[in-house]
C-alpha cells in the first residue's frame, strides 16, 4: 500500500475530504419523468412514485406528504437537498424506501431528519457534511452505511448502529464525533478504510465475532481511542487489554493513541506490525521490538511525538515508509547491519541529527535522512544533519548527493598532499640526523 503523504501530521484534512465526497452532478441520472413542485419541494413521478428531486434553497423546514397527486412518495434523487445551507429541519414520510446518493450533503444547517423505516441502505455521502446533524437514527431495517455517509458531523452522540446492519463503508463516520463508547453489532461483516478517521471523541471499539473485513488504519487520528475490544468468537482479529492483534498473534494491528502508557513491550511471535500501528500516541517514550519481526508497515511510529528509545531487531531488513516520520524525540537510533533499505520519509521531521549507517544499506531513497517539510510538500535540509558510514555504500552515496556532511569508518583519510609533506619532513629529519652524526664523528678526531 503506498501511503505517501497520508501518514503525515494528519496529512488528509476536511477541506481534501470535500473534494472527494461530494460529487454533485448536474441531473439525476434515473428516468426524469414528469415533475411536480408543491410548497418548497419539487417530485419527480416516474411510472406509478413519486421521487423528490428538488428543494428551494430558501427552504428552513420542509415535510414531505405521503404522496402527491395520488404518487406514493417513494425515494429521494441524488443530491435532493445538498448544499441548502438554509434548511434546518425535514420530516419524511414512511413510504420512502430509498435515500440518493448526496441526498442531504453538505446541508450545514439541518439539525433534524428522520430516516424511514423501510430504508435498507444509507448511501455514499448521503448527510456528509450536516455539521450540525443531532436530532436522526438509523433504523433496524439499515443493512449498509455507504462511503462518507456520516462524515464530518460534529455531535453524533445519538448514534446506535441497526442490528441489521452488515456494511460500514470507507470514512463513514470520519471526523464525526462519533459515541465514546462505539459498538459494532453481530452482523456486521465489513467495516471499511477509515471509518472512524480522526473521530475524537472516540474512546473505545467494540468488534463483533461477525467482523472479518476491517479496512486499513481503520482508527487513524482517533486521538482519544484507548482499546479496542474484539468479542472472543472471531476468527481473524483478537485483543489483549485492548491491544488489537490477529487471532494467532502474529500480526499486531492497533494500539490506540489514547493508551497514556510510556512504556512497551511488544509481545513475543510478533512477525508483523500493520500499517500506523502507533501512529500520534504522544504518550510512549520507548517501545521495544522483539527478534522475529520481518515486515513492518508505513509510518509504524510517525507523530509519536515523545518516543526516544526504540530498537530495530534484527530480523528486519528495513525500515519502513514514515516509520519515524515526525518522531521530535527522538535522537538517536541504532541501526542493524541486516537492514538493507531505508524507504522514502523514513526520518522526516525526525529530531535526529547524526546518524550511523552500516555498510549492509544498500539503498536510501528520497528524503529517507536529514530533511524536514512544511506540511505542504516542500522538503528542506537539515544543515547540521550528519552520516557516519563507509566509503563506497549508499549511505556516502546519499551524502554526496543531499550535500550532508559525511563521516568515513574507513580509516583517516590523508590527502596525496599531506602524504607528500609527511614524506618530505622524514627526508628531512634524515639527513639532519645524518649531519649530526658526521659533524660529531669529525670532532672526535
Amino acid at each position: 500500500m503506498k501511503t505517501k503523504r497520508i501518514f503525515k501530521a494528519a496529512a488528509i484534512t476536511a477541506a481534501a475530504v470535500l473534494t472527494v465526497i461530494l460529487p454533485f452532478s448536474p441531473a439525476c441520472a434515473e428516468e426524469q419523468g414528469q415533475t411536480i413542485t408543491e410548497g418548497d419541494v419539487t417530485y419527480r413521478i416516474v411510472s406509478e412514485n413519486a421521487f423528490i428531486s428538488g428543494c428551494s434553497e430558501d427552504a428552513s423546514s420542509v415535510e414531505v406528504p405521503e404522496e402527491i397527486d395520488g404518487h406514493p412518495v417513494t425515494g429521494i434523487d441524488e443530491n435532493a437537498f445538498a448544499e441548502h445551507e438554509s434548511l434546518i429541519s425535514v420530516k419524511l414520510p414512511e413510504t420512502i424506501t430509498s435515500l440518493g446518493v448526496s441526498a442531504f450533503a453538505g446541508c450545514s444547517s439541518l439539525t433534524t431528519v428522520n430516516i424511514p423505516e423501510k430504508v435498507t441502505e444509507i448511501p455514499e455521502n448521503c448527510f456528509a457534511l450536516c455539521t450540525v446533524l443531532s436530532q436522526c437514527s438509523i433504523p433496524e431495517g439499515v443493512q449498509k452505511i455507504g462511503n462518507n455517509a456520516f462524515t464530518s458531523i460534529e455531535d453524533m452522540s445519538w448514534l446506535t448502529l441497526p442490528k441489521g446492519l452488515t456494511e460500514i463503508g470507507n470514512y463513514a463516520f470520519s471526523y464525526s464525533g462519533v459515541p465514546a463508547e462505539f459498538v459494532i453489532p453481530e452482523g456486521v461483516t465489513t467495516m471499511g478504510s477509515m471509518a472512524l478517521y480522526y473521530c475524537d471523541t472516540l474512546e473505545s471499539v467494540t468488534i463483533p465475532s461477525t467482523l472479518t473485513d476491517l479496512g486499513t488504519l481503520a482508527f487513524l487520528g482517533s486521538k482519544n481511542l484507548k482499546d479496542v475490544n474484539v468479542a472472543d468468537g472471531n476468527e481473524i482479529y483478537s485483543d489483549d487489554h485492548g491491544i488489537m492483534f490477529s487471532k494467532d498473534k502474529k500480526t499486531m494491528y492497533f494500539y490506540g493513541a489514547g493508551r497514556d502508557v510510556e512504556s512497551y513491550t511488544i509481545p513475543e511471535g510478533i512477525t508483523t506490525l500493520g500499517d500506523a500501528v502507533f501512529f500520534a500516541n504522544p504518550y510512549l517514550k520507548k517501545v521495544v521490538m522483539p527478534e522475529g519481526i520481518v515486515y513492518v508497515g508505513s509510518a509504524v511510529f510517525s507523530n509519536c511525538t515523545s518516543l526516544t528509545d526504540v530498537n530495530i531487531p534484527s530480523t528486519l531488513n528495513y525500515i519502513s515508509e514514515s516509520m519515524f516520520c515526525d518522531c521530535e524525540a527522538l535522537k538517536n537510533i541504532e541501526i542493524p547491519n541486516t537492514v538493507q533499505t531505508i524507504y522514502e520519509y523514513a526520518f522526516l521531521n525526525c529530531g535526529i541529527r547524526k546518524i550511523t549507517i552500516p555498510s549492509g544499506v544498500a539503498r536510501l531513497n528520497d528524503n529517507c535522512l536529514g530533511y524536514f517539510d512544511d506540511k505542504n510538500g516542500n522538503y528542506f535540509k537539515y544543515k547540521d544533519f550528519e552520516i557516519t558510514g563507509y566509503k563506497a555504500t549508499a549511505a556516502k552515496t546519499y551524502a554526496d548527493k543531499n550535500d550532508i556532511d559525511f563521516h568515513s569508518l574507513d580509516g583517516i583519510e590523508i590527502s596525496p598532499i599531506v602524504i607528500g609533506c609527511i614524506i618530505g619532513a622524514v627526508v628531512l629529519a634524515g639527513i639532519v640526523v645524518f649531519i649530526v652524526v658526521l659533524v660529531k664523528k669529525k670532532s672526535e678526531y
